[in-house]
């Protein structure tokens, strides 16, 4: 009998502070197989898992929505954080992974919501109403999953923005956090990956995902393979 809870809160990365502790460091280039057994689960160079594999399993479509977004962010802010939801939304959906994100308005249920709230990096978050969500630290972005600690099947999502983030880092920032929450959430560090892949540790000035970000959602959402045909029968 398993005695994991059936909702956990396992996953929770929050950029410019804790995120450099929870990644991993790459020696070098990797393989597709290698990167993605880093960014899934933490296993750098086919060693074993350091966490468990989770991903969205909602039949192959995910509801994204900016559920929040407070006065400090009025006007071009405003404007710029939904124009770099909509370009990380179609980045995603362009990789080809078996998954497909639909960004619907605040006011509709969605499995992944963002809060733009008027808080600094370092402060405690309040008001998503989000439990394991409220009451952490705040990065310059914060990401956490909710998960069902039997399937490892994310059922929740929450990406939090600081004041702290700069406007220009908006576009960078939002499909980096929108990568992970697809969970792909473990970082990689080392110069190899900086500007190379959006899930870096350090830097997330890159506006596209780079060719290994594509191979591992590609491999996280592999379509399953079909059932064999039939035997005729008498063969």
């Amino acid at each position: 009998m398993s005695l994991r809870p059936a909702l956990a809160l396992v996953f929770g990365l929050a950029a410019g502070s804790a995120a450099a502790q929870d990644a991993v460091e790459a020696p070098g280039m990797l393989t597709d197989y290698d990167f993605y057994q880093l960014v899934s689960c933490g296993a750098p160079m086919s060693e074993v898992c350091r966490e468990p594999v989770v991903r969205w399993r909602l039949d192959g479509v995910v509801r994204v929505a900016l559920r929040r977004i407070d006065r400090a962010y009025l006007g071009r802010k405003k404007l710029r954080a939904e124009a770099a939801l909509t370009r990380a939304v179609q980045a995603l959906n362009g990789a080809g992974a078996g998954v497909r994100l639909v960004h619907v308005g605040p006011g509709v249920p969605a499995e992944i919501e963002l809060y733009f709230l008027d808080l600094d990096a370092g402060d405690v978050i309040a008001g998503t109403g989000i439990e394991g969500v409220d009451g952490a630290e705040l990065g310059v972005t914060s990401t956490r999953l909710i998960v069902d600690g039997t399937s490892d099947a994310i059922r929740r999502a929450a990406i939090v923005v600081s004041t702290t983030l700069e406007t220009a880092g908006y576009e960078g920032e939002l499909l980096t956090q929108l990568t992970r929450a697809m969970g792909l959430m473990v970082p990689v560090a080392g110069p190899a990956y900086e500007g190379l892949s959006v899930l870096s540790a350090g830097d997330h000035s890159r506006t596209t995902l780079g060719l290994q970000d594509i191979a591992a959602l590609r491999q996280h959402y592999a379509a399953p393979e079909p059932p064999p045909p039939p035997v005729p029968a008498g063969n």
